[in-house]
């Protein structure tokens, strides 16, 4: 059995300019009418107990083939519940600068495809300053069909895209075959930030794991733990890679293997990268949603890391 779970994304431009798309999950009913401003539609899917992800933060154009850049600009809303990191689709548009790369990247993307934009890295980074923003992963599939003179190509095929970029979530209870209780597992884990994004197409990145533990505390993606003592960072990988632990936009710690420990008592929002080297380049693997470490009786900074 396959569990489809149907959303909307909906556009509020402001004046003279496009973008600012909004995923919507969890409701059923239209909420296109809600779109008089970023903010009005973002509170609207709040009332009713929705999911909202910014679509592609940042974009960039193609514009040797008509296609503009749409970026989320309206920064200054809140209450969403995170962003969507990688956009495939969108990646995939900023290497068509040029007609003979873009024939290169429609007949193999896997050439061009590298991880998510470094601005839309940066704004996370950011953002998780302020507070918990979860993360998600998006193929953006449309599976059109182009045509250049004689050549014609379908960009992307259903069943090649799904096996790229995908969410992997952390399930506190397996599925039951009831779609309604399922959809609650999908989306709580979603709304949490329990999951990881991973580009499968790599390797299948399943049974990747980034945890925390301090005493008897133990903490997974998505989760809080306190930093009264020594908190252990561990990433596990199932496919040796080049891991990362960063923090606050920082590579706190880092190395090649499939496991990689740090110890802090810092406080701050930690996640977890790994790359894969393919076509003589590193590209970006896995993205973890952040583990929380909260200070215990107030400070910021507990003690130094160690490194």
């Amino acid at each position: 059995k396959t569990l489809l779970l149907i959303g909307q994304e909906v556009a509020v431009p402001p004046p003279g300019k496009g973008g600012n798309h909004l995923l919507i999950l969890d409701i059923y009913e239209d909420m296109s009418p809600f779109a008089q401003s970023p903010q009005a539609l973002i509170d609207a899917v709040r009332a009713r107990g929705g999911l909202s992800f910014i679509a592609h933060p940042f974009e960039r154009p193609a514009p040797a083939f008509g296609q503009r850049a749409l970026p989320w600009w309206a920064w200054e809303v809140d209450g969403y519940t995170g962003l969507s990191l990688w956009n495939y689709m969108s990646e995939f548009k900023a290497h068509l600068t040029s007609v003979p790369k873009a024939l290169v990247a429609s007949f193999y993307p896997h050439w061009v495809i590298r991880g998510p934009f470094a601005e839309t890295l940066a704004k996370w980074d950011a953002l998780l300053l302020e507070r918990p923003m979860p993360i998600i992963g998006t193929s953006d599939a449309h599976g059109g069909t182009y045509s250049l003179g004689p050549l014609r190509r379908q960009v992307f095929p259903y069943d090649y895209l799904f096996g790229c970029v995908n969410l992997h979530i952390l399930c506190r209870r397996p599925f039951s075959g009831d779609w309604r209780a399922d959809k609650d597992v999908v989306y709580g884990a979603m709304r949490r930030g329990s999951s990881f994004v991973g580009y499968d197409l790599l390797g299948d990145s399943k049974g990747f794991c980034f945890t925390a533990r301090s005493g008897g505390q133990q903490a997974l993606m998505g989760q809080e733990i306190g930093v009264g003592r020594p908190v252990t960072l561990r990433v596990s990988s199932p496919l040796p890679a080049d891991l990362r632990i960063v923090c606050r936009g920082e590579i706190v710690a880092q190395g090649h293997g499939v496991e990689l420990t740090h110890v802090t008592g810092r406080a701050g929002a930690y996640r977890a990268e790994a790359y894969r080297r393919a076509g003589l380049r590193p590209r970006g693997w896995v993205f973890t949603n952040p583990i929380y470490l909260r200070a215990e009786g107030g400070g910021d900074d507990r003690e130094p890391d160690q490194r």
